[in-house]
């Protein structure tokens, strides 16, 4: 599992349950203003965060006939995460023509009965990362 490493500072910071449970380190700082001293308190925290990416891609498809339903699949890192499917930069929806389906890891986009209209590059966006594949019908 690969892991990405936030560094954050709060100062003088009112800590609730979760920030309660991260390690901290105290760093006092001293400084003079106009002969009054004051003392800040600095928290620094180090964040394990789970770096989410395609596990598999997307893969081109190329259809010898017309009128048979196509499934592109993708997966990601983390399971329950969501990813928005596209065609040609078009956003697509579940309607008459495609089903979109999310199990686990796995996201399928399927393209019921795909005709020449359907040639074109699909994408899945995951936040900033993207997958795509171009669909494709032989001798066109």
């Amino acid at each position: 599992m690969a892991c990405v490493f936030y560094f954050a500072s709060c100062m003088n910071i009112i800590f609730n349950s979760l920030l309660a449970q991260l390690v901290k380190y105290d760093i006092h700082t001293t400084c003079k203003i106009k002969s009054i001293h004051a003392i800040f308190i600095t928290y620094y925290y180090f964040i394990a965060v789970e770096e989410i990416r395609f596990t598999k891609e997307l893969e081109d498809v190329k259809l010898d006939k017309v009128n048979v339903d196509v499934c592109l699949e993708c997966e990601l890192s983390k399971d329950g995460q969501k990813v928005e499917w596209f065609k040609d930069s078009k956003k697509l929806r579940p309607d008459l023509e495609h089903d979109i389906h999310d199990e686990g890891k796995i996201h399928r986009l399927i393209i019921k009965k795909a005709t020449p209209k359907d040639i074109g590059t699909y994408r899945a966006d995951y936040m900033h990362l993207s997958t795509s594949a171009k669909l494709s019908i032989e001798g066109r």
